[in-house]
């Protein structure tokens, strides 16, 4: 993966485009202090998320608030990231974020426009509506991703049917990525 294109000129670029967005429990009337130490965990926790991203096969296009948008070369790196990212976020009884931050992933393959800098278009905006409809924890994929998977990969996903999301006028055929400790550990799939 070469990048994002050309500074300026609007460019073609096809791989997988992944969001991913903190889930958070925000409690109301939570003391600024306690409000501070959580927003500080949720960009510990994507700056930990971003250093994952492994060049050439990955990018980090965008960081805003909470959340990242990133572009990788195949759906492989992409689900590579995504099984890391959420071995971030363990349950860990008494840990102060273990239940409070988790990742919201969605990922898209397809091809998107790019002026160097920023992405664009409706691959973009599918992989946020599916990081929308995520779960705290999950990781889902849309079928042309699920399709350029490979059969390891495959192996992993769960068939969700589809969903209705915002500004598409047809159903999204929806995979939901299941866990595996041995694809985080090795990488092989």
């Amino acid at each position: 993966m070469d990048g994002l294109g050309n500074k300026g000129a609007l460019v073609p670029v096809e791989g997988t485009i992944v969001f991913a967005l903190v889930a958070a429990q925000v409690q109301t009337g939570q003391a600024l202090s306690l409000l501070a130490a959580g927003i500080a965990a949720q960009r510990q926790l994507l700056s930990r998320a971003a250093a994952l991203v492994q060049p050439p096969q990955g990018r980090v296009v965008e960081r805003q608030g909470d959340g990242l948008l990133l572009l990788f070369a195949d759906p492989h790196a992409a689900l590579s990231w995504a099984q890391a990212s959420q071995a971030l976020c363990p349950a860990e009884p008494g840990h102060p974020t273990s239940a409070t931050l988790a990742l919201r992933i969605g990922a898209h393959h397809g091809q998107v426009l790019s002026d160097g800098s920023a992405l664009f278009g409706h691959g973009v905006n599918l992989a946020a509506r599916i990081a929308a409809v995520a779960g705290p924890g999950e990781t889902l994929l849309s079928a042309p991703t699920q399709a350029q998977a490979s059969p390891a990969w495959r192996a992993l996903l769960e068939d969700l049917g589809p969903y209705y999301l915002k500004h598409f006028d047809e159903p999204q055929q929806l995979f939901k990525l299941g866990p595996s400790p041995a694809l985080r550990m090795t990488g092989t799939a």
